[in-house]
């Protein structure tokens, strides 16, 4: 079993990845449009 700790911890890295992405989909989709 995790330790609860290291359970938030990747969930936090997952959010910090996740909003790169689209940080990225969003800057690339804007290029796409123009």
């Amino acid at each position: 079993m995790m330790k609860p700790l290291k359970l938030l911890y990747c969930l936090r890295q997952w959010k910090k990845l996740g909003s790169y992405l689209l940080h990225c989909w969003t800057f690339f989709d804007a290029k796409i449009q123009n």
